[in-house]
């Protein structure tokens, strides 16, 4: 089957199939969104900017609240977090680096990932501590209380 896009860069994973069978084509284009060309934008370039608009609006709702004296969310910073990122959503969110697995690889991998959100300018961001799916392969044992430890 050919798929019926060319992305700009090569998958890592490739037995699953042209993405066109799995997922929104990327080769879609957004008649709304147009570039300074005049240009219709496609997929590939807009994929995340939902949730980014979905951050923006829920965290303006959420600061009009805070303002209201009649809200019981009077006086109360929003705070959000998100998994879908575009350019500026940090303005609006927090971003969790999800760490399916507790291992010592993946405590590992947690750190560079988020000195990398920090890079991108996510000053909030965070890993889930202790993962969370237990490797009972790895000690044989239901928790590993020294990496849980070390992850905090």
């Amino acid at each position: 089957m050919n798929s019926t896009y060319f992305l700009p860069f090569i998958p890592l994973f490739t037995t699953a199939g042209p993405f066109d069978i799995n997922s929104v084509s990327l080769n879609g284009t957004h008649n709304r969104y147009r570039n300074q060309q005049g240009q219709s934008q496609s997929e590939y370039n807009l994929h995340s900017l939902y949730g980014h608009a979905m951050m923006q609006i829920t965290y303006d709702v959420m600061l009009q609240q805070s303002k209201a004296p009649s809200s019981k969310h009077f006086d109360k910073r929003p705070f959000l977090v998100t998994r879908s990122t575009f350019t500026g959503t940090n303005q609006y969110a927090s971003y969790p680096i999800k760490s399916k697995y507790r291992t010592w690889a993946a405590l590992q991998n947690s750190i560079p990932r988020l000195m990398t959100m920090n890079m991108m300018g996510f000053t909030h961001s965070g890993a889930d501590v202790c993962g969370l799916i237990e490797d009972r392969s790895y000690t044989g044992k239901t928790m590993n209380e020294e990496l849980c430890l070390r992850w905090i």
